[in-house]
């Protein structure tokens, strides 16, 4: 399940509008230790201080609240170029 998980969250989650948003993130913590310090892709081409809050049904400014950063505020990490998927190695 661990595996299943990892490669879930390699999945870019973005909002495909007119404009494309990053999605907000998950604020509460995993259940599962090996998970902690992981977060979802954001795609690259996305409007880098724009979420879509699909809860809320609009968008929302990076920063104007908590789910628009990785919980524990870690800064959220682009794919690499090329790539479609972001490494899962936890912040330094």
């Amino acid at each position: 399940m661990i595996a299943l998980a990892n490669e879930y969250l390699q999945a870019e989650k973005n909002m495909p509008l007119p404009t494309k948003r990053n999605s907000v993130f998950c604020q509460r913590g995993p259940a599962n230790q090996e998970l902690n310090g992981l977060f979802q892709a954001q795609d690259s081409a996305n409007e880098p201080h724009v979420s879509f809050d699909l809860a809320l049904g609009k968008s929302v400014l990076k920063r104007s609240q908590p789910n628009t950063q990785p919980s524990g505020g870690a800064a959220a990490r682009r794919p690499y170029k090329g790539s479609k998927t972001r490494s899962l190695s936890p912040p330094p």
